[in-house]
């Protein structure tokens, strides 16, 4: 899609040739207009999205139920760090190995990250005990690899939330159907 966008721009006269460009994630797309890299690389970067180094998601969930936050990674790098926030509070947090606790964390009992599969790449979290109050929460999840000064956002998930049907309710139903009433 990058190479599309690139290729069906008109050359402008101040244009001298074209050159080739590497893609983050692989790849290669051609820079018609090398006199205009720092427009391709604000194109490149908003499109790190669409190129999957952000991953966005919208999740459903029932009141009172779990749902899976999914983050996983593609990079061969070794992780340094691993957080987790929503909104502007984190409730999870990974450095060097450790669990750092996190004071006043809304999510303390409720969230499980599993660090124990980061060094696969997982790195998702199961949140228990869903509530209306969960309804339109975007989590993110922010990554550091060794050796890199920042941390980078990789997955982001929103929260839509149903209220559950009544468990009575629906045995009712399905008694009420074996009987033939």
């Amino acid at each position: 899609m990058i190479e599309w966008l690139l290729l069906q721009t008109e050359l402008p006269t101040f244009c001298s040739r074209p050159s080739q460009v590497t893609v983050a994630g692989g790849g290669t797309a051609e820079l018609i207009c090398p006199d205009m890299s720092s427009t391709i690389l604000l194109i490149l970067l908003l499109s790190a999205h669409i190129t999957g180094l952000i991953s966005e998601q919208l999740l459903r969930a029932a009141v009172g139920g779990s749902v899976l936050i999914p983050c996983s990674l593609h990079d061969n790098r070794t992780l340094s760090s691993v957080y987790w926030q929503e909104g502007e509070q984190h409730f999870f947090l990974w450095d060097s190995g450790k669990i750092i606790q996190i004071p006043n964390n809304k999510y303390e009992n409720r969230a499980q990250v599993f660090h124990d599969k980061f060094s696969s790449g997982n790195i998702s979290f199961r949140l228990d005990n869903i509530s209306l109050e969960d309804d339109r929460k975007t989590f993110f999840a922010y990554i550091k690899f060794d050796k890199e000064k920042q941390s980078e956002e990789r997955c982001r998930s929103t929260l839509q939330v149903s209220e559950a049907k009544p468990q009575l309710h629906q045995a009712a139903q399905s008694q009420s159907s074996q009987t033939g009433s």
